[in-house]
């Protein structure tokens, strides 16, 4: 059992009592009484007496707290270290449009380069842009020297944080350099081809406002600001009749003209100009936009433009006319909107609305030179008060005789502006609708029209008489759709027998059978055998076609037995003519020698040829004329007068003759079209021709042409050629000049 102290405490006497409660009054006598309360609530900091009692409460200030190192702070991670800034260790803020500054992206994110522009280097001075960075590069535009350092166009100046370095891009070998592209980065670059002048015969090529480049023998180059260049002969002067081109053969961006077409496979061709000199003054040129592009290869483009030219890609469909009626408003059509690929450029050509002077007719004003009237309310020529006016290469073309029939061909094409959709007329007249409608655009002499940038979309047939009211005293009798465009040529059930010319060969399902044909259930009836063919057919009788029986087989070859042989029977040869012929009797070969031969009687023939194995030179000043050839040849003739001084043949008998032309021949000129003719009596036999294109100079060409013609005593033969571009001489070879009469 544990044991327990006890403590025994003495009572407190009075006046021990008396000081103890005293001593606790005075300690709580400066304490807050009654009148001074401590407002309820939450505080930061407090107040407190040496007695530990709470005098006042109030909230932190910044000063009540201490300077506290980052030593002390825990969790605070590796950043809360890092000052903000572009140096090293340093953390990136953002700028006012919350992106990081490039300052702070390293190079290998960046690619290290900073394209700024293009640079003249003349100016002999490095740039000084107000902040230069490491990285920033400048193409040269303008050759030049600075301190000593040559740059060439299209060298990169590059700036490597304190001083500029030359990139030779001259020497670098692309693949568009090996092999060699020609053409347009883009169309964006450039405004599209437009004339000016009083004339209008200045071409003009706009920079669109950032530059524009090129590629040229597979370089690059790069230019800003506008080109501007006057047709062959100066602004304002006279011009030749027919195509100019516009071109940059060089590194400048100089554009040059040439009359004829240049070499497409190395020039960078901007536009083509059509030029008539007997025009009104702002009327005289047509252009059209030529900027092709370098993403496909030169030669490509040369092979499409000769080969293909442009397509219709949707659209051009023609309404608003109305057939047989001689209603002003009848005669005019609209088309609507289109798309034409002229090889890789695309072009978009807005809908022609009739009737609003937004019409354009071309025609010829003279052999191989090609005029329009522009802004006309109808798609047609007009004699004053008069009828329709066909083509006779004469400025005024020849007005139809009185119930003639003609037709207009409605084209599309890469012409800018109105003339984007135009006409073409007849170059003759028919007696009748089937006869006229039986021409085809190929029949017409399109000497001088640019045919590989147009699509024939329309013909139109026309019927002009005097009985007719209204402008042309004309009506629409017929409108065939001519067009194929490229969407259509994917798709046969786009194909409709309007679509099919009519000729007595042709064999197709119609619409309406189309139909029929795609309702039948599929399902194979069965093939047909000889019992069902008999039962259908029936037998053959006197009055009844049907099928011969074995029967009927037997008696024909028992009445072909019966009929035997019948050996000649000399009684009825003749070895001269009877007075009067008949059925009964023959000649004999004697007798058919004797007549073919006299009927035959003498051989009538004419030759002129080269005599010698050099070339005979024919200069040819002036493009698309013709010049006769007069060589040092040798003539030889029967019963035809040849000529070698003049190179003629002249027809002494009339007749059936057979006709033969052929020569070799050499241009001094690229790029050149070359052709062969026979002219009778100053004229052109357009059935005896050929044609040549010499794409090179030198290159030696053969050439040939054949044809049977009826021609009259005195009829003077010669041969002709002619030559697409100016001032030609042609080296002639080989020439050989025959005629014979052979009925």
């Amino acid at each position: 059992m544990r044991s327990k102290k006890i403590s025994v405490v003495q009572p407190l006497t009075q006046s021990e009592l008396s000081y103890e409660v005293q001593s606790k009054l005075d300690s709580i006598s400066n304490k807050p009484d009654a009148n001074t309360p401590i407002t309820a609530g939450t505080k930061t900091k407090i107040t407190f007496d040496e007695n530990g009692f709470v005098t006042g409460g109030e909230d932190l200030i910044a000063s009540d707290i201490p300077t506290i190192t980052l030593s002390k702070i825990s969790d605070a991670g590796t950043v809360a270290n890092k000052n903000t800034g572009i140096g090293a260790g340093n953390i990136p803020i953002c700028d006012a449009n919350g992106k990081i500054l490039i300052d702070v992206i390293p190079s290998s994110v960046t690619g290290g380069k900073t394209y700024k522009g293009v640079w003249d280097a003349s100016t002999e001075a490095y740039p000084s842009t107000p902040t230069l960075n490491s990285g920033d590069f400048w193409d040269i535009s303008v050759q030049g020297t600075i301190e000593g350092v040559t740059f060439n166009v299209n060298d990169e100046l590059i700036y490597n944080g304190s001083t500029f370095d030359k990139i030779d891009n001259n020497g670098t070998i692309s693949f568009a350099q090996d092999i060699a592209r020609v053409g347009w980065l883009n169309l964006t670059d450039t405004e599209a081809p437009y004339l000016s002048g009083t004339e209008i015969d200045v071409v003009n090529l706009d920079d669109s406002g950032a530059g524009w480049s090129y590629y040229w023998n597979g370089q690059k180059y790069t230019f800003s600001g506008n080109k501007t260049v006057a047709l062959t002969g100066g602004e304002g002067n006279a011009h030749d009749n027919g195509v100019h081109w516009v071109y940059i053969d060089n590194d400048t961006g100089t554009l040059k003209t040439e009359f004829g077409l240049p070499n497409i496979t190395t020039d960078v061709i901007v536009a083509c100009i059509f030029w008539n000199q007997s025009l009104a003054a702002g009327k005289k040129a047509q252009i059209a936009d030529e900027r092709h592009s370098i993403k496909w290869d030169s030669n490509i483009h040369e092979h499409a433009h000769f080969n293909f030219g442009a397509k219709l890609e949707s659209g051009a469909d023609i309404s608003g006319y109305t057939l047989d009626s001689a209603t002003d408003s009848h005669k005019q059509y609209s088309l609507t909107a289109a798309i034409l690929d002229d090889e890789d450029l695309e072009i978009s050509a807005t809908p022609l609305v009739g009737g609003n002077g937004q019409y354009t007719n071309w025609y010829r004003t003279s052999e191989g030179i090609w005029g329009w009237e522009s802004d006309k309310n109808f798609p047609f020529r007009y004699a004053t008060s008069g009828r329709m006016i066909y083509d006779s290469a004469t400025p005024t073309g020849t007005e139809c005789d009185n119930g003639a029939y003609l037709n207009t061909y409605v084209l599309i094409s890469n012409l800018v502006g109105q003339s984007r959709h135009f006409t073409v007329t007849s170059q003759a007249t028919y007696a009748t609708q089937a006869l006229a409608m039986a021409e085809t655009f190929t029949d017409l002499t399109l000497t001088g029209l640019n045919i590989p940038e147009y699509v024939v979309l329309d013909r139109i047939t026309w019927y002009t008489s005097d009985a007719l009211p209204g402008t042309g005293k004309c009506m629409i009798k017929n409108v065939k759709c001519l067009k194929k465009n490229i969407i259509e040529l994917r798709s046969v059930s786009k194909i409709t027998t309007d679509d099919i010319d009519d000729t007595i060969d042709k064999r197709y399902v119609t619409d309406a059978q189309r139909t029929v044909l795609g309702n039948t259930s599929g399902v194979n009836t069965g093939d047909e055998t000889l019992s069902s063919i008999k039962s259908k057919l029936g037998a053959a009788s006197g009055s009844i076609d049907g099928y011969l029986t074995n029967t009927d087989w037997s008696t024909f070859n028992g009445k072909q037995a019966n009929l035997g042989y019948t050996p000649e029977n000399v009684a009825n040869i003749r070895t001269t003519f009877q007075a009067t012929p008949d059925d009964t009797h023959y000649p004999s070969e004697k007798l058919v020698k004797d007549s073919l031969d006299a009927k035959a009687g003498t051989i009538v023939y004419g030759s002129l040829y080269e005599d010698t194995l050099a070339a005979s030179i024919l200069n040819m000043a002036t493009a698309d004329t013709y010049y006769q050839w007069v060589g040092g040849s040798v003539g030889q003739s029967s019963g035809v007068t040849a000529s070698a001084t003049t190179d003629n043949l002249t027809i002494v008998t009339s007749g059936i003759y057979k006709v033969n032309i052929s020569a070799s021949v050499a241009g001094d000129k690229s790029n050149n079209n070359i052709r062969l003719a026979l002219f009778k009596n100053g004229t052109r036999v357009g059935s005896v021709s050929t044609i040549q294109r010499q794409p090179t100079t030198g290159l030696i060409n053969n050439m040939a042409a054949c044809d049977i013609l009826s021609l009259t005593s005195g009829d003077v033969l010669d041969i002709r050629f002619l030559s697409t571009s100016n001032n030609t001489a042609l080296s002639i070879y080989n020439v050989n000049f025959n005629v014979m009469k052979i009925g």
